[in-house]
């Protein structure tokens, strides 16, 4: 496509085309070629300038002192493993594996009643999610020895983030690296920014919290959500006519709900709004001190290659014990017991980020005997 070329000016100059090879008589570039041309070398220097730093300091964490929970230096109640000097053996770690400890946290309660343990093998470009159930037990010195007791708890006690992390490393085998809580309203928040989420309700969900200002109405059937229905989905478990659904359906709906999140944010004409979700992640998201600007920008790099077919949403294996056998602590609690055999199983197939498959001996799993009273695997029940 030909240029409308301007008139000449004084000095033999060509206006309005700095691309026109037009030289001075001394055989120079013209002054607006020598502006582009300083331009041009400004946007390299800028852009190699750019590069070096990012391959300079935007890397993965370095993870290789987190060990497995009986092992780990910063566990009280590890477990020595020597060698011939005398020396503590560590696992050792795989390359570029990382494991998370995602928490969903009521905005109302300030409770942890969602609980996830995630591994991202990087290498393989694989996210596997584990949903813990709220009622699961851990040998906590507390009446409640619920699994979603423990954040709220004080820290001296072994309450708290850390206290929770110990806890999830003794039911699975794997101290998460790192602990993402997110604002249950974030989702409504992400939801919104998406334009909507499409999804299948899987029942009629009518349920009325005055106390909590908490109101469920939602039909069953796939249809697009906006922010205030995902709120309503994730928060359900149990109608107003009497039927509770139990954490486990919970736990099933949120997983569904999530993954649907997921796949519609991996869609190429969402990336333009990437600032959006940034914003939303930075008003609503508490994650480790570890993980520097630096580490969220390497993987916000990677998760670029993630299939959303690559993303698994699996429940921890379980007992469900119901309320007539809580009856005998007088708490009217139900709980959920790990199966810790096939829990083994699930960790080493799809979330173990060390060089050794994890066994029953890495685990502390409470049980009941059949008197009713506690017991628990590798190790000493704190209440009796």
């Amino acid at each position: 496509m030909s240029r409308t070329k301007g008139k000449r000016e004084a000095g033999g100059r060509r206006s309005g085309d700095l691309y026109e090879e037009e030289k001075h008589s001394s055989g120079g570039w013209s002054g607006g070629k020598k502006a582009l041309a300083a331009v041009l070398c400004l946007l390299a220097v800028l852009v190699l300038a750019g590069a070096g730093w990012w391959f300079l300091f935007v890397r993965a964490p370095d993870v290789k002192d987190n060990d497995r929970p009986l092992v780990n230096n910063n566990n009280p109640n590890r477990k020595p493993e020597e060698d011939g000097d005398g020396e503590q053996v560590l696992t050792g770690r795989k390359e570029d594996y990382f494991t998370f400890l995602l928490l969903g946290k009521d905005t109302s309660s300030g409770s942890t009643d969602t609980i996830i343990l995630v591994s991202y093998d990087v290498v393989n470009q694989a996210v596997n999610c584990m949903s813990i159930p709220r009622d699961t037990m851990v040998n906590v010195g507390w009446d409640i020895k619920r699994v979603n007791s423990v954040y709220s708890a004080k820290e001296s006690s072994g309450g708290g983030i850390e206290g929770l992390k110990k806890q999830v490393g003794l039911l699975t085998g794997v101290t998460p690296d790192f602990h993402v809580i997110i604002e249950w309203k974030a989702v409504g928040k992400l939801v919104e920014a998406l334009g909507g989420v499409y999804f299948d309700v899987p029942y009629d969900m009518n349920y009325d919290d005055p106390y909590q200002d908490l109101h469920i109405h939602q039909s069953k059937g796939y249809r697009l959500l906006d922010g205030d229905d995902a709120m309503q989905v994730v928060r359900w478990r149990k109608n107003n006519s009497g039927t509770n659904y139990g954490d486990t359906t919970r736990v099933g709906v949120q997983q569904a709900f999530l993954k649907a999140v997921a796949k519609q944010c991996l869609q190429l004409k969402n990336w333009t709004k990437v600032g959006a979700f940034a914003k939303i992640f930075f008003e609503n998201v508490e994650a480790s001190e570890e993980l520097s600007l630096n580490n969220l920008l390497w993987f916000a790099q990677k998760a670029m290659g993630v299939d959303i077919d690559n993303v698994s949403f699996v429940t921890m294996p379980g007992e469900y014990e119901g309320w007539a056998w809580s009856r005998t602590y007088q708490n009217n609690q139900s709980y959920v017991f790990a199966d810790p055999g096939e829990i083994v199983k699930l960790v080493n197939t799809s979330f173990n980020p060390y060089s050794r498959d994890i066994t029953e001996d890495d685990l502390q799993i409470m049980y009941k005997n059949k008197n009713g009273s506690l017991g628990i695997t590798n190790g000493t029940v704190l209440d009796t």
